[in-house]
């Protein structure tokens, strides 16, 4: 796989995995842990490029898989084992891989990177390992007797960790930008004493609708909700007047949206392109 500009993101190759022994299909993941494959570094069948998770290389993402699953006291066997067939037989299903190992590994990335920083990680990790720890043993109880019920789980985990992907992505951002950044729950984040929503828009069409991120955001009562999209181009919000500021970079329009009141009616716009982080600020009125 390659981005717009030709240079090589992920490598994947879904055959070596494949095996015939006395009749029978066999699946094999190989050995526990990361597979790294050149400057590549993913699960069995497909490895991926380390700028692509926020990572400086290889060894970056290797020492961050480390540091979260001594944080989370998670078997590395079962959650990568979880994580690899969930892929893996989404990808044989539906014939596309639609990323979500990719937020899977820049959460683990950033949330290190912020661990090293300084920033108190402890109450993400102790909400997001929870979740992780509850998924995998349910996963364990069914992997052998009912396999697809043991795989929606997993599922539902990789589900669940996108809108954490997005939180650490934003947190992250932010540290660097020089903001002082708590980790909490309902606030997600609290930056430069603004509570902020993180949510993350679940569809990758270029104009879904931002109506319900939005509604389940201000639930919370935050000063200001963060989205993290697919594209910043304008669109209807259903169920909401609006006015729609112009795109600039996220260091930017996260400097624009802390001068709000907390009135809870901004809501930030974040999006990662190959260049930089970039960002809007949309008013509800």
């Amino acid at each position: 796989m390659t981005d717009d500009d030709g240079n090589r993101i992920a490598e994947f190759n879904v055959g070596e995995l494949f095996s015939i022994k006395e009749g029978r299909l066999q699946v094999d993941f190989g050995q526990r842990g990361l597979k790294i494959k050149g400057n590549f570094v993913g699960l069995g069948h497909i490895s991926y490029a380390p700028r692509l998770l926020g990572a400086r290389n290889v060894q970056n993402v290797l020492d961050s898989w480390n540091w979260l699953l001594k944080e989370t006291n998670v078997s590395e066997e079962t959650l990568q084992t979880a994580f690899e067939a969930c892929s893996l037989l989404k990808l044989l299903l539906t014939g596309r891989d639609e990323g979500e190992n990719v937020y899977f590994f820049s959460l683990l990335v950033n949330l290190h990177e912020l661990h090293l920083a300084g920033v108190d990680t402890g109450p993400k990790i102790e909400e997001f390992g929870l979740e992780i720890r509850s998924h995998m043993r349910k996963f364990e109880k069914w992997i052998d007797r009912r396999p697809w019920r043991a795989i929606s789980r997993s599922e539902e985990l990789r589900q669940y960790l996108l809108n954490v992907s997005s939180e650490c992505m934003l947190a992250r951002a932010a540290e660097v930008f020089g903001y002082d950044v708590k980790f909490g729950k309902h606030p997600d984040l609290t930056i430069s004493n603004k509570k902020i929503e993180v949510k993350r828009l679940s569809s990758y069409e270029k104009h879904a609708s931002l109506s319900n991120p939005i509604r389940r955001g201000l639930e919370q009562n935050p000063d200001i909700i963060a989205v993290e999209v697919n594209s910043l181009e304008k669109r209807i919000i259903k169920g909401y007047k609006a006015k729609w500021l112009g795109r600039d970079n996220l260091n930017n329009a996260l400097k624009i949206a802390l001068t709000f009141g907390k009135s809870g009616n901004c809501v930030l716009l974040f999006s990662g392109t190959k260049q930089s982080l970039k960002g809007r600020i949309v008013l509800l009125k």
